[in-house]
C-alpha cells in the first residue's frame, strides 16, 4: 500500500476586500491566476459582501471554497 502526503497549508486569515494578489496566494488552493481571478471579480463587481459570494469567482467551486472559507474575512 502507498501513502501519499499532502503538504497543508496553514490557514492565514485573509481580508479578502483588501487582499492583494500576493497576499490572496497564502489561501489554500489559491495559486497566482486564481488570485488574479478573484482581484479582477472585485474590481469589477465591487467588494465581497459575503465570503460566500466567492463561489462566484470563476474557477472557485464546492471543493476550493470549503478549503478557504474559514481563512477569509470580508
Amino acid at each position: 500500500m502507498y501513502r501519499t502526503s499532502r503538504k497543508v497549508r496553514p490557514c492565514i486569515r485573509t481580508t479578502v476586500n483588501e487582499a492583494d494578489e500576493k497576499a490572496l496566494t497564502q489561501l489554500p488552493g489559491i495559486g497566482p491566476a486564481m488570485a488574479a481571478a478573484i482581484v479582477a471579480y472585485r474590481d469589477e463587481h465591487g467588494a465581497f459582501s459575503s465570503v460566500d459570494e466567492l463561489k462566484q469567482v470563476k474557477g472557485i467551486g464546492t471543493n476550493k471554497y470549503e478549503k478557504l472559507k474559514d481563512c477569509v474575512d470580508l
